[in-house]
Formats: structure tokens, sequence, C-alpha cells
């Protein structure tokens, strides 16, 4: 999914949103790579960052999938998004729910990608309904509250 903005004030906590998780962020200072990355490469991380935060213009990107713990993406983020917040930009992580259906769509399709063939069930129309329903369900609520970025 892509990212969307809100406003940095809005809090997750403020709308009732049942299907929703927010995952809790740490900012990491990019400045413990001092010592063995050059001082021109962290400032133009740093003037890269600048940019980031001008094209924002004071709202918020959000970063939405569909599970907080396992997998790469998982694994990732909060490092990527930590780093992001250690130069000031703005970021925070949701996670979707869904049906355990729309689980086993989404695992299906995480080996398709990757060329495998999963569990061999087949990616059809009744598939494709279980998961789009799924994302309207997550998306209704978290249009409630987001932008989607129009950049």
């Amino acid at each position: 999914m892509a990212p969307v903005v809100s406003r940095p004030d809005q809090k997750l906590h403020d709308i009732t949103m049942p299907r929703l998780t927010e995952v809790d962020l740490h900012a990491i200072p990019i400045d413990q790579y001092g010592p063995v990355v050059d001082h021109h490469v962290i400032q133009r991380l740093r003037e890269k960052a600048d940019q980031a935060r001008a094209q924002i213009d004071g709202r918020v990107v959000w970063h939405i999938n569909s599970t907080a713990v396992g997998g790469g993406v998982a694994e990732m983020l909060p490092s990527l998004l930590g780093y992001c917040r250690g130069l000031d930009i703005p970021m925070r992580w949701l996670v979707i729910s869904g049906s355990p259906g729309f689980f086993r769509i989404t695992k299906r399709l995480h080996h398709a990608l990757h060329g495998e063939e999963g569990d061999g069930s087949a990616l059809d129309d009744n598939a494709r309904a279980i998961y789009e329903q799924n994302l309207r369900e997550n998306a209704a609520e978290v249009l409630r509250w987001c932008v989607p970025v129009t950049w």
C-alpha cells in the first residue's frame, strides 16, 4: 500500500479504529554513522531530509502494511522509519487487520511475487473479492482521518 499523510497532531486514539494498530517508533540518530561514513554522505542525507520535510509541508507520512512482526518489511520498517524520524521527517506506521481468508490470500500473493506456488490455492475471483473487501474496510477507517499522498 502507498504511504498516506495526516496532520502531525492527529492521534489514532482520537478516532475509533478497531481495525487499525499504530506501531510505536523511535527516532534513531544518523550521527551514529559518523565514525564509519564520510561526513559528506551524512551532510547530503541531511540535505535530502530537508527537501523531504519541505515536500511533506507539515504533514505526516504513514506507512501501512498488514503485519508488525515477521517478514522483511516488518523487520526493516522500525529502523528505516526510525532513521527518518532521527532526521526529523515525520513518519508513522499503521498495521491493518483482516479476516483469516485475507491473510491466506496475502500469503499467496507474497509467494507468487517470489515465483513460488505457496499453498497451491487459486487466486481467483473469490480470492480477489475477499482481498478487496478487507482493503475497503481498512481504507474506510484510514480515510476517516488521512488524506492520500498526492506527490
